[in-house]
């Protein structure tokens, strides 16, 4: 009956009117809120996904990415390639840094909606880190980072990002909300379990949920967490963007694209005869015998053009496999890592993404005369059985590009939707909707919407914190 009456008087003083009281703003287009000076709201995190953060030269401040008009049609982006440090192993980060939020890419707007929800119906404003604020101050942050890099090390960022505005506030035990779109929700998922520590060294990693403890409510947008067989393949082919083209070489020194690879645990592959099987992608001898990557005999010639002789190309090239095998094996405790159980407190989670697009969720593999061939889609399948149906073995629900089960974190349809033992989100909700313009979406407003009317709730309850 306490807790009865509790959510009752919580309704009634968000939803009432008078003098100090609160508007709701739970449908859309409502108007802002307003609350009293004694309310204490969670600032907001914003972390957008993969190509999300604008990258440029530290000294020159050059973009290089996206760049310029030119170089992204006719470019082949060589300069989103890292260096390698050929003792560590490490790509050499210290010249870029990411200093502004790409939206609006290609006509797609992701982060608008969330950015125009924040400032128009619940009164938020961009914070600074470094400016000082108060308690009943409504901020959002924008988390920028440089998405090729190590996910692990974005997390460490993050890390940093939130104590700094905890520092801000005055306050070392605030808490923060958390919207994560896409890939930063691996950025958010690893942080919740390990803060900023790098635990990928261990063969069991167990976690301490410290950045749960800094962590009130993650909304978890279209995140793929158990991975995407796009990154496959982004690996072979490489991307395009208009004109330019992003090539498998380019991305072979990016380690976050190790770390979105499908889950070890998670079959991706099928066989002509229609078999599910799972190939390990996380060894480097795949790779080699399937002639694939950086082990295409084509990327290695376009590889060895860039050099002036061929001792030298022998050496980056050698340099680049022991690279290529280190982060597929740090690519694999990714993903063990982060298949720990989220704590069921004090954070909590919403998940939100796409269930009406055919997605692909598996490949199948044909091997030729000197190599295999990944065969996307049913219609590229030679010589193909009639009694299998390919297209349902190879597309699931979802939203173009991360399916509705690897969203879910679970490894088959059948399992129950709402709730698994590694991701225990409270809510999940979804959208017909493409990946990138599922915030564009009325059932995405509303999620969002509700998240707000918690914080509402939350600021003038403490105790629902």
């Amino acid at each position: 009956m306490r807790v009865l009456f509790l959510v009752l008087v919580v309704l009634a003083s968000v939803l009432s009117t008078g003098p100090g009281g609160a508007v709701a703003f739970a449908a859309s287009g409502r108007q802002s809120a307003t609350y009293p000076a004694s309310e204490r709201y969670n600032p907001i995190v914003l972390v957008p996904g993969a190509y999300g953060s604008r990258l440029r030269d530290k000294n020159s401040k050059r973009e290089i990415w996206p760049g310029s008009i030119s170089s992204f049609i006719f470019g082949r982006f060589s300069s989103l390639a890292f260096e390698i440090d050929p003792t560590s192993l490490r790509p050499v980060t210290a010249n870029v840094e990411p200093y502004a939020l790409l939206d609006g890419f290609g006509g797609i707007h992701p982060f608008k909606p969330i950015i125009r929800a924040l400032e128009d119906t619940a009164n938020y404003r961009l914070g600074n880190l470094g400016e000082r604020y108060w308690v009943n101050d409504r901020r959002y942050y924008i988390f920028l980072y440089d998405w090729r890099r190590d996910l692990v090390d974005s997390a460490a960022r993050l890390d940093r990002f939130i104590e700094q505005i905890r520092r801000d506030y005055g306050d070392p035990n605030l808490k923060v909300d958390i919207i994560a779109y896409s890939v930063g929700g691996l950025i958010a998922r690893y942080f919740l379990l390990y803060g900023g520590e790098d635990v990928l060294g261990r063969e069991a990693a167990m976690p301490d949920n410290s950045g749960a403890e800094k962590t009130g409510h993650v909304f978890f947008i279209a995140t793929p967490n158990l991975g995407s067989v796009t990154a496959v393949r982004l690996f072979a082919n490489g991307r395009r963007f208009v004109g330019a083209r992003i090539g498998p070489d380019i991305f072979a020194t990016m380690p976050a694209a190790y770390q979105v690879l499908p889950h070890p645990q998670r079959d991706w592959v099928i066989t002509l005869a229609g078999e599910r099987v799972n190939p390990d992608l996380y060894s480097v001898q795949s790779w080699r015998d399937w002639q694939w990557s950086i082990f295409d005999p084509k990327v290695r010639e376009r590889i060895g053009k860039r050099f002036t002789s061929a001792n030298e190309a022998a050496r980056y090239l050698e340099v680049l496999e022991r690279f290529f095998a280190r982060n597929l094996v740090r690519g694999r405790r990714f993903h063990e890592a982060i298949s720990r159980p989220l704590p069921l407190v004090p954070a909590s989670y919403d998940l939100f993404g796409g269930d009406c697009k055919l997605t692909s969720a598996r490949y199948v593999l044909q091997p030729l005369r000197d190599r295999t061939e990944i065969r996307w889609s049913p219609s590229k399948i030679a010589h193909a059985r009639s009694d299998v149906d390919y297209r349902e073995l190879m597309l699931e629900p979802g939203d173009g590009r991360i399916t509705r089960s690897s969203l879910l974190a679970v490894f088959a349809e059948q399992v129950p939707m709402t709730r698994t033992e590694t991701f225990p989100a409270s809510r999940s909700a979804f959208a017909c909707a493409k990946h990138g313009r599922l915030t564009e979406t009325r059932s995405f407003r509303y999620q969002l919407d509700n998240l707000l009317f918690l914080q509402a709730a939350r600021a003038i309850y403490p105790v629902l914190q």
